[in-house]
């Protein structure tokens, strides 16, 4: 599908993007970057990510307006870099910004969406979340839910879901019953009552990834149609990887 992931997401100019959920938010956080060059992108998180590939510069929040300098520098020389608040070397991962730090990013206008990985599943496809998750910033514009479609059809549990007797509990679901498309989404949209609180108004899309592990997509394309009927979505996207060299594609958008 030739439409860039920036185009279905209809962003504006200077968002603030967070990214929750399982599945494959690094990827999109770095498909993102990728698309949104030119345009400048300044990526973070607000809790921890693993260390970014090389060709990502690594800015540690130091002194403020030192940091402010490089980010332009970056920014200006077509950069896509990435700022975190500390190195944590023993876990081969950075620690996120917290709300402040957040705040007074925000508050610098430089031109670039800001895209913030603002959770971590574990590599799962589907996560549940404690009372501390995810670690949202009011100054969200765009809040992405992300599900790995490689959870449609398995069972409710540890392998498959991080933090499952949380969703469990929220969704009123038995542990080691099946994810059919009412369960799952009663799964991703459990918390979502909650967030309204931190984010009154913010603009939620929902996307389903990891399409192309699944011989056919009708099931991936019925969650999408059961998150857009609960009104908290203004989209669902389904997404994956195409062709040989793993592309990232857009397969199909739903409004």
């Amino acid at each position: 599908m030739a439409r860039k992931l920036k185009d279905a997401l209809e962003l504006g100019r200077r968002e603030i993007i967070s990214l929750v959920g399982g599945g494959g938010k690094t990827t999109l956080l770095y498909w993102l970057a990728e698309e949104l060059r030119q345009q400048g992108v300044i990526l973070t998180t607000s809790t921890k990510m693993w260390y970014p590939p090389p060709a990502v510069p690594l800015i540690l929040w130091q002194d403020p307006e030192q940091v402010k300098i490089e980010l332009k520098a970056r920014l200006a020389a077509g950069q896509t870099p990435l700022l975190a608040a500390a190195d944590l070397p023993q876990l081969e991962k950075v620690a996120g910004l917290n709300q402040e730090q957040l705040r007074e990013l925000a508050g610098w206008g430089l031109p670039a969406t800001i895209v913030i990985e603002a959770d971590g599943a574990k590599g799962r496809p589907l996560k549940g979340y404690r009372d501390f998750e995810p670690v949202l910033t009011p100054t969200t514009s765009l809040l992405l839910q992300v599900v790995g479609a490689d959870a449609i059809g398995q069972r409710l549990s540890d392998r498959f879901a991080h933090c499952p007797e949380k969703i469990a509990a929220g969704a009123g679901l038995q542990m080691g019953a099946p994810l059919d498309t009412p369960s799952l989404a009663a799964a991703l949209l459990y918390p979502h009552r909650s967030w309204e609180k931190v984010l009154p108004g913010v603009r939620k899309i929902a996307v389903v990834n990891k399409v192309d592990l699944l011989d056919d997509i009708t099931p991936a394309q019925d969650l999408a149609r059961k998150l857009l009927e609960s009104g908290y979505f203004a989209k669902a996207l389904l997404t994956g990887q195409e062709g040989y060299f793993s592309s990232p594609a857009l397969f199909l958008s739903l409004a």
